[in-house]
Protein backbone atom coordinates (compact mmCIF):
# COMPACT_ATOMS: atom_id res chain seq x y z
CA UNK A 1 0.00 0.00 0.00
CA UNK A 2 1.44 3.65 -1.00
CA UNK A 3 0.36 6.59 0.90
CA UNK A 4 0.36 9.83 -0.65
CA UNK A 5 3.50 11.93 -0.54
CA UNK A 6 2.03 15.10 0.91
CA UNK A 7 1.15 13.71 3.93
CA UNK A 8 -2.56 13.94 3.76
CA UNK A 9 -2.72 9.73 4.22
CA UNK A 10 -5.04 8.87 1.06
CA UNK A 11 -4.14 5.31 -0.60
CA UNK A 12 -2.39 6.43 -4.01
CA UNK A 13 -1.23 4.66 -6.88
CA UNK A 14 1.66 6.90 -7.76
CA UNK A 15 3.26 9.18 -5.55
CA UNK A 16 0.29 11.89 -5.39
CA UNK A 17 -3.54 12.45 -4.96
CA UNK A 18 -4.54 14.27 -8.15
CA UNK A 19 -3.77 18.06 -6.96
CA UNK A 20 -1.51 17.06 -4.00
CA UNK A 21 1.75 17.65 -5.38
CA UNK A 22 1.42 21.64 -4.92
CA UNK A 23 0.71 21.40 -1.44
CA UNK A 24 2.92 23.47 0.73
CA UNK A 25 4.86 24.90 -2.55
CA UNK A 26 4.80 28.68 -2.30
CA UNK A 27 4.39 29.73 -5.66
CA UNK A 28 5.94 33.16 -7.02
CA UNK A 29 3.99 36.34 -7.44
CA UNK A 30 4.60 35.92 -11.51
CA UNK A 31 3.39 32.57 -11.52
CA UNK A 32 0.39 33.38 -9.54
CA UNK A 33 -0.21 36.40 -12.01
CA UNK A 34 0.31 33.90 -14.80
CA UNK A 35 -2.41 31.46 -13.51
CA UNK A 36 -4.70 34.21 -12.45
CA UNK A 37 -4.44 35.59 -16.21
CA UNK A 38 -5.28 32.23 -17.46
CA UNK A 39 -8.21 31.20 -15.45
CA UNK A 40 -9.84 34.59 -15.72
CA UNK A 41 -12.79 34.67 -18.07
CA UNK A 42 -12.84 30.79 -17.79
CA UNK A 43 -16.34 29.25 -16.73
CA UNK A 44 -16.57 25.97 -15.13
CA UNK A 45 -19.69 23.24 -16.59
CA UNK A 46 -22.41 22.52 -14.86
CA UNK A 47 -21.10 19.36 -13.61
CA UNK A 48 -17.98 20.35 -12.81
CA UNK A 49 -19.59 23.14 -10.32
CA UNK A 50 -21.93 20.14 -8.62
CA UNK A 51 -19.02 18.21 -8.32
CA UNK A 52 -16.83 21.42 -6.54
CA UNK A 53 -19.96 21.76 -4.07
CA UNK A 54 -20.15 18.08 -3.56
CA UNK A 55 -16.67 18.10 -2.70
CA UNK A 56 -16.87 21.07 -0.09
CA UNK A 57 -19.91 19.73 1.68
CA UNK A 58 -19.25 19.72 5.64
CA UNK A 59 -15.36 20.58 5.22
CA UNK A 60 -14.01 22.71 7.85
CA UNK A 61 -11.00 25.10 7.61
CA UNK A 62 -8.13 25.26 9.40
CA UNK A 63 -7.72 29.21 11.73
CA UNK A 64 -5.24 29.58 9.43
CA UNK A 65 -6.86 28.87 6.47
CA UNK A 66 -9.46 31.21 6.71
CA UNK A 67 -7.79 34.11 7.63
CA UNK A 68 -5.82 33.72 4.24
CA UNK A 69 -8.62 33.04 2.38
CA UNK A 70 -10.35 36.26 4.06
CA UNK A 71 -7.26 38.22 3.37
CA UNK A 72 -7.54 36.94 -0.07
CA UNK A 73 -10.92 38.36 -0.59
CA UNK A 74 -9.94 42.21 0.98
CA UNK A 75 -10.33 45.09 -1.60
CA UNK A 76 -12.27 43.03 -4.64
CA UNK A 77 -15.54 43.92 -5.95
CA UNK A 78 -18.31 41.65 -7.12
CA UNK A 79 -19.70 42.64 -10.20
CA UNK A 80 -23.59 43.34 -10.50
CA UNK A 81 -24.33 40.03 -12.14
CA UNK A 82 -22.68 37.78 -8.78
CA UNK A 83 -24.65 40.56 -6.66
CA UNK A 84 -28.07 39.82 -8.40
CA UNK A 85 -27.26 35.90 -8.23
CA UNK A 86 -26.34 36.11 -4.55
CA UNK A 87 -29.60 37.84 -4.15
CA UNK A 88 -31.28 36.19 -5.61
CA UNK A 89 -30.46 33.42 -3.92
CA UNK A 90 -30.65 34.75 -0.34
CA UNK A 91 -34.51 35.16 -0.96
CA UNK A 92 -34.70 31.55 -1.71
CA UNK A 93 -37.26 30.79 1.19
CA UNK A 94 -35.05 27.03 1.86
CA UNK A 95 -32.17 28.79 1.96
CA UNK A 96 -33.58 31.34 4.47
CA UNK A 97 -34.49 28.45 6.47
CA UNK A 98 -32.04 26.47 6.50
CA UNK A 99 -29.51 29.22 7.50
CA UNK A 100 -31.68 30.46 9.85
CA UNK A 101 -31.95 27.50 12.00
CA UNK A 102 -28.39 27.04 11.46
CA UNK A 103 -27.54 30.35 13.30
CA UNK A 104 -30.05 29.59 15.81
CA UNK A 105 -28.56 26.40 16.87
CA UNK A 106 -25.32 27.86 16.66
CA UNK A 107 -26.01 30.90 18.94
CA UNK A 108 -27.33 28.69 21.49
CA UNK A 109 -23.50 28.08 22.42
CA UNK A 110 -22.44 31.09 24.69
CA UNK A 111 -18.59 30.52 23.88
CA UNK A 112 -20.14 31.15 19.84
CA UNK A 113 -22.17 34.29 21.30
CA UNK A 114 -19.04 35.56 23.09
CA UNK A 115 -16.64 35.23 20.37
CA UNK A 116 -18.99 37.22 18.22
CA UNK A 117 -19.59 40.21 20.75
CA UNK A 118 -15.84 40.17 21.04
CA UNK A 119 -15.16 40.62 17.18
CA UNK A 120 -18.19 42.82 16.82
CA UNK A 121 -16.49 45.50 19.39
CA UNK A 122 -13.04 44.98 17.94
CA UNK A 123 -14.13 46.00 14.97
CA UNK A 124 -15.94 48.83 16.37
CA UNK A 125 -12.98 50.25 17.10
CA UNK A 126 -12.06 51.10 13.38
CA UNK A 127 -13.55 54.61 12.67
CA UNK A 128 -13.78 53.76 9.18
CA UNK A 129 -16.19 50.35 10.15
CA UNK A 130 -18.35 52.52 12.81
CA UNK A 131 -18.60 55.46 9.90
CA UNK A 132 -19.99 52.41 7.41
CA UNK A 133 -22.90 51.53 10.48
CA UNK A 134 -23.74 55.38 11.81
CA UNK A 135 -25.72 58.01 10.44
CA UNK A 136 -27.22 58.16 6.93
CA UNK A 137 -25.38 54.64 6.53
CA UNK A 138 -27.74 53.01 9.16
CA UNK A 139 -30.13 50.67 8.01
CA UNK A 140 -32.69 52.45 10.45
CA UNK A 141 -32.13 55.74 9.22
CA UNK A 142 -34.85 58.52 8.35
CA UNK A 143 -33.54 61.66 6.57
CA UNK A 144 -37.07 62.94 8.08
CA UNK A 145 -35.21 64.03 11.50
CA UNK A 146 -38.85 66.21 12.44
CA UNK A 147 -40.64 62.20 12.54
CA UNK A 148 -37.60 60.58 14.03
CA UNK A 149 -37.55 63.06 16.99
CA UNK A 150 -41.47 63.91 17.09
CA UNK A 151 -42.93 63.22 20.65
CA UNK A 152 -45.66 60.13 21.20
CA UNK A 153 -48.93 60.76 22.33
CA UNK A 154 -50.66 61.23 25.66
CA UNK A 155 -53.09 58.66 24.11
CA UNK A 156 -50.41 56.33 23.42
CA UNK A 157 -49.55 56.33 26.63
CA UNK A 158 -52.95 55.48 28.36
CA UNK A 159 -52.86 52.36 30.20
CA UNK A 160 -56.74 51.93 29.51
CA UNK A 161 -56.52 52.41 25.90
CA UNK A 162 -53.46 49.82 26.03
CA UNK A 163 -55.51 46.89 27.86
CA UNK A 164 -58.27 47.37 25.37
CA UNK A 165 -55.93 46.75 22.61
CA UNK A 166 -54.43 43.89 24.47
CA UNK A 167 -57.55 42.25 25.21
CA UNK A 168 -58.58 42.35 21.27
CA UNK A 169 -55.46 41.57 20.40
CA UNK A 170 -54.89 38.81 23.03
CA UNK A 171 -51.46 38.15 24.08
CA UNK A 172 -49.17 36.38 21.15
CA UNK A 173 -46.88 38.78 19.07
CA UNK A 174 -49.06 38.49 15.89
CA UNK A 175 -45.52 37.81 13.56
CA UNK A 176 -43.98 35.56 15.40
CA UNK A 177 -46.40 34.07 18.52
CA UNK A 178 -44.21 34.52 21.16
CA UNK A 179 -45.97 35.65 24.77
CA UNK A 180 -43.74 38.76 25.37
CA UNK A 181 -45.65 41.17 23.41
CA UNK A 182 -45.12 44.17 25.29
CA UNK A 183 -43.87 46.66 22.27
CA UNK A 184 -46.75 48.87 21.03
CA UNK A 185 -46.07 49.48 17.33
CA UNK A 186 -47.32 52.12 15.07
CA UNK A 187 -48.31 50.39 11.26
CA UNK A 188 -47.95 53.48 9.15
CA UNK A 189 -44.97 54.93 11.22
CA UNK A 190 -46.75 57.61 12.23
CA UNK A 191 -46.28 58.65 16.18
CA UNK A 192 -49.41 60.92 16.05
CA UNK A 193 -52.02 58.24 14.32
CA UNK A 194 -53.38 56.38 17.26
CA UNK A 195 -56.16 55.11 15.89
CA UNK A 196 -56.91 51.38 16.92
CA UNK A 197 -56.64 49.92 13.06
CA UNK A 198 -53.09 51.59 13.40
CA UNK A 199 -51.56 50.18 16.42
CA UNK A 200 -50.69 46.60 17.55
CA UNK A 201 -48.20 45.05 20.34
CA UNK A 202 -45.11 42.87 18.98
CA UNK A 203 -42.38 41.20 20.79
CA UNK A 204 -38.94 43.43 20.90
CA UNK A 205 -37.55 41.36 18.39
CA UNK A 206 -40.46 42.11 15.67
CA UNK A 207 -40.49 45.67 16.47
CA UNK A 208 -37.02 46.06 15.64
CA UNK A 209 -37.57 43.96 12.26
CA UNK A 210 -40.22 46.17 10.98
CA UNK A 211 -38.14 49.16 10.96
CA UNK A 212 -36.26 47.63 8.32
CA UNK A 213 -38.60 46.69 5.37
CA UNK A 214 -41.31 49.33 6.27
CA UNK A 215 -43.12 49.12 3.15
CA UNK A 216 -43.74 45.35 3.28
CA UNK A 217 -44.49 45.30 7.08
CA UNK A 218 -47.02 47.90 6.65
CA UNK A 219 -48.94 46.03 4.44
CA UNK A 220 -48.33 42.76 6.27
CA UNK A 221 -49.49 44.51 9.85
CA UNK A 222 -52.27 45.91 8.35
CA UNK A 223 -53.71 42.67 7.05
CA UNK A 224 -53.39 40.88 10.16
CA UNK A 225 -54.90 43.74 12.56
CA UNK A 226 -57.98 43.69 10.59
CA UNK A 227 -59.38 40.54 12.45
CA UNK A 228 -58.08 42.14 15.91
CA UNK A 229 -60.33 45.28 15.70
CA UNK A 230 -63.75 45.26 16.90
CA UNK A 231 -64.60 48.16 18.52
CA UNK A 232 -63.15 50.66 16.04
CA UNK A 233 -61.17 53.86 17.28
CA UNK A 234 -61.62 53.68 21.74
CA UNK A 235 -62.39 57.13 22.96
Amino acid sequence: MKLCECGCGREVNWRFVSGHNWRGKKLSEETRRKIAQTLTGHKQSEETKKKMSESHKGKKFSEETRRRMSESRKGKKRSEETKRKISATHKQPKFYEKHRKATKEALKDIKVREKISKATKEALKDPEIRKKFSGINHGNYNSNREEVFAPYTEKFYNQEYRSQIRKEQGWGCPLCGKKNNNTLHHIDYDKSNDRRDNLVFLCKGCNNKVNHNKIYYQFILNCINKPFVKTGEPQ
